[in-house]
């Protein structure tokens, strides 16, 4: 996914910049998330940069929270960059699902769900993971593909999204030597699980 991004290059060319906009001059900010107001710095792991407000971060994540908390260094300034290990993408899902919008994203592709997924864990962003799961299971898209769903929903405990992928899978036949690699990302627990309502399901239809 393709990020907008522009160089803060300050609001004025006839001034000479003062020692923190050199510092920032190069900077490559995401178009949507660079707040003239803001009062923190993100950078992605893929030289993107987020301009935006902490009280937002602090009420969406006890992780930021915390880390927010912590005195800076007296030499810092507030567009002096926190270092993320998301790439940009990630970051613009997870701030758009804690901004007020209008609309909230849409996830695209597993790989991508599964990065999110894991950075709102980490950050402990639960409004991120409800969005994932219910945009998840509204998504022809992903309820196409229900090992991989069941998969996801195994790994963040939706037990509906669950119940749904394990109920998709009976129209396919798992032991198809296609689905080896998505029966071998299961643990041992959630393989059982599956094969044991998957049973439970087909008796009841018999």
């Amino acid at each position: 996914m393709t990020e907008s991004v522009h160089s803060d290059t300050g609001s004025s060319a006839s001034r000479s910049p003062s020692p923190l906009e050199k510092d920032t001059v190069s900077l490559r900010f995401h178009d949507k998330f660079s707040y003239g107001d803001g009062d923190i710095v993100l950078a992605s792991v893929d030289g993107i940069h987020f301009r935006v407000h902490a009280f937002l971060l602090k009420i969406a994540s006890s992780v930021f929270r915390q880390m927010l908390e912590i005195p800076r260094e007296l030499s810092e300034g507030s567009d002096d960059p926190i270092g993320l290990s998301e790439e940009s993408s990630v970051i613009a899902f997870l701030l758009n699902t804690i901004y007020p919008a209008e609309t909230l994203p849409i996830p695209t592709k597993f790989p991508f769900v599964w990065s999110v997924a894991d950075a709102a864990d980490k950050y402990d962003m639960p409004r991120v993971l409800d969005v994932l799961r219910i945009k998840v299971a509204c998504s022809d898209y992903f309820l196409g593909r229900p090992l991989k769903l069941y998969g996801l929903a195994c790994r963040y405990k939706w037990d509906e999204v669950i119940a749904l992928a394990t109920k998709r899978t009976l129209k396919f036949n798992i032991s198809n030597p296609a689905y080896m690699a998505d029966l071998e990302g299961l643990s041992a627990r959630d393989l059982c699980a599956l094969l044991s309502l998957r049973w439970k399901r087909k008796r009841s239809l018999l």
